[in-house]
């Protein structure tokens, strides 16, 4: 992924947000990702259920994670970074924020949404219009000065407050050329003391070979590649955040427990940092 493209590339009008909701099975994808999706997930029925079980765990996490930065934090500031279409389900970020708001009794939950996607802004322009909590930037996640500097950022979010920044479903997508642990800097550097970093990231350790070249080829298909990195490698855009307990592991180790009864073949990490 090019920082002069869109956040998620498309070709033939799929894209990878499409994508992950079509595996996901909700309803935000285009004829064409259906028509990419089935042409690389028939290769293989194990596929398709790796894929399905990886991206429902990981949508957990998330809820989990959300969960315990509103309710044990007090934060109800929000900056997403690359979000995908799949989060527009029953697991999203702007309910998971809600729901754990409301439970703790917090006001004034506030969501940016980073990211230039076509597809996932019409969605996401449909179900949130009316929604003044929540605003949505057309800028390519990949540029966050340019988000950051952006005067309805600034009006929606009080950076002088802790805030918590989402790189969910995004840094894999992002190319060792694009910088991505600069990318992460440059954002973590302008929040306030306080904040945390929420991300996960899909790994090459432990990755079944066949199973990594039928996902590789799937994403190939739609110009958008996906980078598999190891833990290590994970662990670096953690930089000098305070990481939380568990500290880096797998999305389902994450404060809950495996859909699986076996190792999983495709594998991602999630962690939680917080920025001292």
């Amino acid at each position: 992924m090019s920082s002069d493209a869109a956040s998620h590339s498309t070709s033939g009008g799929a894209s990878a947000a499409g994508l992950n909701a079509y595996v996901l099975g909700t309803s935000q994808h285009s004829e064409a990702d259906a028509k990419a999706a089935e042409a690389v997930l028939s290769l293989s029925p194990s596929v398709r259920e790796h894929l399905t079980t990886l991206a429902r765990e990981s949508q957990e996490f998330l809820t989990r994670a959300i969960h315990h930065v509103v309710q044990e934090k007090g934060i109800v500031q929000f900056v997403d970074f690359g979000f995908s279409a799949n989060q527009l389900n029953d697991l999203s970020l702007h309910r998971a924020a809600k729901e754990a708001a409301a439970e703790a009794g917090l006001p004034g939950v506030r969501i940016a949404y980073v990211d230039n996607t076509p597809t996932t802004y019409t969605a996401a322009a449909l179900e949130l219009a009316e929604d003044e909590s929540i605003i949505f930037l057309d800028v390519n996640p990949l540029t966050p000065a340019r988000a950051l500097a952006d005067p309805r950022l600034e009006r929606h979010i009080d950076f002088s407050k802790p805030v918590c920044v989402i790189m969910f479903s995004f840094l894999h997508y992002v190319s060792d050329a694009d910088d991505p642990r600069g990318v992460v800097n440059r954002v973590m550097r302008h929040v306030a003391p306080g904040s945390h970093l929420v991300a996960h990231h899909v790994t090459s350790d432990g990755l079944d070979p066949v199973l990594g070249a039928h996902v590789r080829q799937l994403f190939n298909s739609i110009g958008t590649p996906m980078s598999f990195r190891s833990q290590e490698e994970f662990e670096k855009f953690f930089g000098e955040l305070e990481l939380l307990e568990p500290g880096v592991v797998d999305t389902a180790d994450w404060r809950g427990r495996s859909l699986l009864n076996e190792p999983h073949p495709l594998r991602a990490l999630a962690a939680v940092g917080r920025k001292r």
